[in-house]
């Protein structure tokens, strides 16, 4: 049967595609001024106003121009007829979706039009039989490391051989075959730093405990020599899955079916967390991969191991599309890893080009991303975004964010470590113009004249506990509802703009979706002003940290 009498014999049975299709017009024609001229094979009209384009395809062939002709005729009928895009529907119906699957998904995924695909059947006496919708294909993302990693302890070069053959193993058991091994190595000192924040927590145990079994205390302390002279780490980190493909490995090998659909139907997570708990779950299935100590890591803790700590990188093995992408750097991994691409939840760096819509659509994600609970920032970059898109004289645009959702901390790391200035909360959108740049800050500031106390935070925040406080650092220090606390203390997060031009600055502060003239000020001042008039609740802070912080990250409660 060929297309055009297959066209001819749908045209009296639209009711297979759905109920409520009225036919307007065969070969519907419509001319254009910019392209080629064009004839729609079915134009109708569905029960809900909308103007409905149905393109038919015959075989793998043809079906190959099907996305190439619905965006022809989309353009024709608005350049013909007063139409918006929401009020027109697109329709591929194809005999042969092999050709046309990928294509068409891709498009669904990436569009806003309503676009739907019908497998059309016919019978061997060339009847139509029915009209089966088509369900678009998962296809693969942008490339995004997950912020759920792993870091395996070995105790020397042998152990840390296997543990890399029991790594691939792992990954390749659980359909995992895009990741990044790690391998750091440990500092001189590492087992000395170790020995003496764990000989600490342990003395806190015992006298909190009352031990006084001698033979107990001893093999306690023996145990710390034996066990964590560690020489190497395996820090590793996968390319996140589709849910679908999560769901088909857990479905095989998880425990905790229910957990599963839990996530899965979970409508109020973003779909980036939903998959990153998908994986946790995936990477916490066994078999392990095999090691000397072993805990879950985080874009914060590898921070911590190769900043603070002083881990050395070794090497760095790929595994799959990682290592195929051969412009793919080293540095660009490292710097994933550590949540740049906003996956972290705390930092974003990139450099925007607002001539590309795939960079800002990428930009967005991330952002949005990186700020999924700071809507205050959010917001304020998005409207920035959305003014420095319409300008064409941009030379050169940067965006870096810095967002540690924990002001508790972030406060004690601002007031102890020499660098505590590269711990404020803060975010930087730098335009470059052949002689002027604008310079777009986020920053800190006091909103209160009241002072608040560190126990007040503690009982309406964490229920009274300073367990629950320090347990919320162990993943990484990340809490959902900073913005409340820094309401409660005082804080408030707020954007400036600063145009400099000729050695001359101007400054306007973001206030109701405006930027309205304001006094020069320098924005990371404002939370050190904060600071020195809180003096009281800062003191309690770090006080609370030097009795309880054994090491950099460890803690005893």
């Amino acid at each position: 049967m060929k297309e055009d009498e297959i066209r001819d014999l749908l045209a009296g049975k639209l009711h297979l595609i759905q109920e409520g299709l009225i036919l307007i017009e065969k070969e519907k024609y419509f001319p254009s001024l910019i392209g080629t001229r064009s004839f729609i094979d079915l134009f109708a009209k569905d029960n809900n106003g909308k103007f409905v384009i149905i393109e038919l395809k015959r075989s793998n062939a043809a079906a190959r121009e099907a996305i190439h002709e619905l965006l022809k005729y989309l353009e024709a009928i608005k350049e013909n007829i007063s139409v918006k895009e929401d009020e027109i529907r697109l329709i591929i119906v194809s005999t042969e979706w092999e050709e046309l699957l990928v294509p068409f998904s891709s498009f669904v995924q990436k569009t806003n039009i309503n676009v739907e695909g019908f497998q059309l059947n016919i019978s061997s006496e060339e009847a139509l039989i029915n009209a089966e919708k088509t369900k678009p294909v998962s296809l693969i993302e942008d490339r995004v490391l997950s912020a759920v990693q792993m870091a395996h302890y070995y105790l020397d070069s042998k152990s840390l051989e296997q543990g890399v053959l029991s790594h691939n193993y792992f990954f390749n058991s659980h359909s995992i075959q895009d990741y990044v091994l790690i391998i750091l190595k440990a500092p001189l000192d590492y087992h000395a730093r170790i020995k003496d924040s764990l000989a600490k927590s342990i003395d806190d145990i015992i006298s909190k405990l009352e031990i006084n079994d001698e033979s107990r205390i001893n093999q306690m302390k023996k145990n710390i020599d034996e066990h964590y002279d560690f020489k190497y780490m395996i820090y590793s980190a996968n390319q996140l899955l589709s849910e679908e493909k999560y769901i088909e490995v857990l479905n095989k090998i998880s425990e905790y079916p229910e957990l599963i659909n839990e996530i899965i139907e979970d409508r109020e997570v973003t779909k980036l967390d939903k998959l990153e708990q998908l994986n946790e779950q995936l990477i916490n299935c066994e078999p392990f991969p095999e090691s000397d100590y072993v805990e879950i890591g985080t874009p914060s803790k590898y921070s911590k191991f190769v900043n603070i700590e002083g881990w050395e990188i070794h090497e760095i093995k790929r595994f799959g599309r990682l290592k195929e992408n051969k412009l793919l750097t080293d540095e660009t991994i490292e710097n994933e890893i550590l949540g740049s691409a906003g996956t972290s939840r705390e930092k974003y760096n990139s450099e925007l080009f607002f001539h590309s819509k795939s960079t800002m659509s990428r930009v967005r994600k991330e952002i949005s991303n990186c700020l999924s609970n700071n809507n205050v920032w959010k917001n304020h970059i998005f409207h920035i975004l959305d003014e420095l898109s319409t300008i064409h004289s941009i030379k050169k645009c940067t965006c870096s964010i810095y967002n540690p959702m924990n002001i508790i901390y972030s406060i004690h790391l601002i007031t102890t470590r020499p660098d505590g200035v590269l711990y404020i909360p803060s975010y930087q959108i730098i335009v470059e113009f052949d002689d002027e740049t604008w310079f777009y800050a986020g920053y800190l500031g006091s909103n209160l004249s009241n002072k608040v106390k560190l126990n007040e935070v503690i009982q309406n925040f964490y229920g009274g506990d300073l367990f629950e406080f320090f347990l919320s650092l162990t993943w990484g220090g990340y809490v959902e509802n900073n913005l409340e606390i820094c309401r409660h203390i005082g804080l408030a997060y707020n954007t400036m703009l600063f145009k400099i031009k000729n050695d001359v600055r101007s400054a306007f502060k973001y206030e109701n979706y405006a930027f309205i003239p304001a006094e020069l000020i320098f924005p990371l001042h404002e939370i050190i002003n904060f600071i020195e008039d809180n003096e009281e609740l800062c003191d309690d802070i770090n006080k609370v940290f030097e009795d309880h912080e054994t090491s950099p990250g460890v803690f005893s409660i």
